[in-house]
């Protein structure tokens, strides 16, 4: 489910979410949160936090986060 939204065996995917969210951040700190879904995608491994909560959460954040830009922006 990791893949879904882009941390793949081959890296980050290009023109997914986990590539988006990587271009807001920059530099990858070693331990952060996107550092261990990178391991996790490039690994298939796992538990059913990292394969399937997280990506619903982001995949939430960023729906919400792009009605919330629609509906109020300038």
């Amino acid at each position: 489910m990791i893949h879904l939204i882009g941390f793949t065996s081959q890296g980050v995917a290009a023109n997914s979410i986990a590539a988006w969210i990587h271009s807001l951040i920059g530099k990858v700190a070693k331990g952060s949160l996107f550092a261990y879904l990178q391991s996790v995608g490039a690994t298939s491994t796992g538990s059913i936090l990292i394969n399937v909560i997280v990506p619903a959460a982001v995949v939430g954040a960023v729906i919400g986060a792009s009605y919330v830009i629609y509906k109020y922006r300038a």
